[in-house]
């Protein structure tokens, strides 16, 4: 389920409508090169809204119209295995854009999917191209969205789907990690079923190699699903396997 909410961007008087000059995490996003005033001008075509976990954002194959902007929150992005299935092929986070196909006029190249509740800039593609014609300096922002999503997909290849699973599984949880600099460095894990599909392990070596985690205080719970990470002690557990 989807609802247009308000959140820190939304003016009061349109529960839904972007504020993108008032937008608390405007650095992060994909107007953050834009001038303000600009945007505040041309904001009518964009919604932000306010999906729940589960909801899907957009399906494979769809007509690529929208163009996501994730202010907070995780989503997932599945493509479909031979065999039947889907497999997580990417997450996305605070700051990042999904649905960058529709730039292209390419219908979506995945399922993406709000792993927790996430907060979106919903923008047509339509809007992206009136701002580029007037603001040229979009096009910069979008490719290096692309440059960090190659990025992130080698990482995944290099570190998640390769390699012994002890060593996977540390990796997930360094990636999963809200500021690996910040001290203690917390993490909020994803449930059991999405990191065995990341990793391309079984549930059942999932389970059993967090409880090892958590049995050995190297992640010691706050929160549900919120634990604080002993880092040297995760590289250590690395080692062993």
């Amino acid at each position: 389920m989807t609802r247009k909410a308000a959140a820190l961007c939304t003016d009061s008087t349109w529960v839904g409508r972007a504020d993108c000059a008032n937008c608390g995490v405007k650095t992060k996003l994909l107007f953050s090169h834009i001038d303000s005033g600009y945007l505040q001008r041309t904001l009518q075509p964009i919604d932000n809204i306010v999906y729940q976990p589960g909801s899907s954002l957009f399906r494979i194959d769809e007509a690529a119209v929208f163009v996501y902007s994730i202010r907070s929150g995780r989503v997932k992005l599945l493509r479909p295995l031979v065999s039947g299935g889907e497999r997580i092929v990417r997450l996305q986070g605070s700051g990042e854009a999904v649905g960058l196909e529709a730039w292209l006029d390419r219908p979506y190249q995945n399922t993406a999917v709000a792993l927790q509740k996430v907060d979106v800039c919903r923008i047509p593609v339509s809007a992206l191209r009136a701002i580029n014609r007037d603001m040229p300096q979009l096009s910069a922002q979008l490719y290096r969205q692309w440059e960090a999503a190659l990025e992130k997909a080698d990482f995944w290849i290099a570190n998640l789907s390769t390699g012994p699973m002890r060593q996977r599984v540390t990796w997930l949880v360094r990636y999963l990690m809200e500021d690996p600099a910040s001290e203690p460095p917390r993490v909020e894990l994803l449930n059991a079923e999405d990191m065995a599909d990341i990793l391309g392990a079984s549930k059942e070596t999932v389970c059993r190699l967090m409880s090892e985690l958590k049995q050995s205080k190297v992640l010691n719970r706050v929160a549900p699903r919120t634990y604080v990470c002993d880092l040297e002690a995760l590289d250590r557990y690395a080692a062993t396997g």
